[in-house]
């Protein structure tokens, strides 16, 4: 398995803390690529699992630039015993795009992701990537959503339009929906 340094930092003071609340073992984890994940111990497995960041428009000069939707967050709990195993597939970002000069190109939609395991099977949809226009309205790309098997789907954020401009315009992208607010 291959783990953030950074991340799992983090994730360790999270894990003492709620030890010491608790007072029981915490455990937690932080996957960045696709592999099959051992439970350690019997207990709960508390999955969060994201849909792949779509890539951005380019353009070569000039032109209209959409926001990228954010991918889908699914999250899953489930009762586990020491040996079950979970393939993980992370779904691919969107790989960057490069275009010559007064070129436009839409960026490429992210991947969706899946956890496959013991009384679990879901999905994560990736974003659809921004668009690229050399005239307005140009529409941003949607957020994931419609994800399979998870207790909870909360969708990503769409990306931002540009319905009317009068020179070179852009669109920030969508945000993750970490806090499970309703798509508006």
């Amino acid at each position: 398995m291959n783990f953030d340094p950074i991340n799992n930092a983090e994730l360790l003071l999270i894990r003492k803390a709620l030890a010491s609340r608790f007072g029981r073992e915490v455990q937690c984890e932080y996957l960045t690529i696709s592999d099959t994940y051992t439970a350690p111990h019997d207990g709960v497995l508390d999955i969060w699992l994201q849909g792949g960041s779509p890539s951005g428009p380019a353009s070569g000069g000039g032109g209209y630039l959409s926001g990228s939707g954010a991918p889908e967050i699914s999250i899953k709990s489930v009762e586990v015993k020491a040996g079950d195993q979970f393939v993980t597939a992370l779904g691919a970002g969107g790989l960057p795009v490069t275009v010559a000069a007064s070129v436009l190109a839409n960026g490429i939609d992210g991947g969706t992701s899946s956890v496959v395991g013991p009384g679990v099977n879901m999905t994560a949809v990736g974003g659809k990537a921004g668009k690229a226009s050399a005239t307005v309205p140009v529409l941003g790309g949607e957020g994931g959503h419609g994800g399979q098997g998870g207790d909870e789907h909360r969708p990503g954020g769409d990306g931002g339009d540009v319905l009317a401009a009068t020179t070179n315009a852009s669109a920030g992208s969508g945000a993750c929906n970490v806090r499970g607010l309703p798509k508006a």
